[in-house]
Formats: C-alpha cells, sequence, structure tokens
C-alpha cells in the first residue's frame, strides 16, 4: 500500500468513530431531554394540587 492509500484508510476510520460517537451522545442527550420533559411536569401538577 502506497502512502496515499494509508491516509485515506485513516481517513475514513477517523470519520466513522466520529459518526458513531456523535450517534451516541446524539441518543444520550435526547434520553436527557426526555427526562427532564417528563420531570418538569410532575412538578407542576404537584404544585397544581397543593394549590
Amino acid at each position: 500500500m502506497n502512502s496515499r492509500q494509508i491516509f485515506f484508510a485513516l481517513l475514513i476510520v477517523l470519520m466513522a468513530t466520529i459518526v458513531t460517537s456523535s450517534h451516541l451522545n446524539l441518543d444520550q442527550l435526547t434520553k436527557r431531554r426526555n427526562a427532564q420533559k417528563d420531570k418538569s411536569p410532575s412538578k407542576e401538577k404537584k404544585r397544581r394540587s397543593q394549590d
């Protein structure tokens, strides 16, 4: 393999790593957002029931 092929092979591996890691981070962020949305209405319900 010449240096150009090695360079492109490493570039593809790097891009694949970035794509998979960003996908996992997006999943975690959406789970956190959904958890926060679930928590906020419950607080509002408790406040309404106390009033």
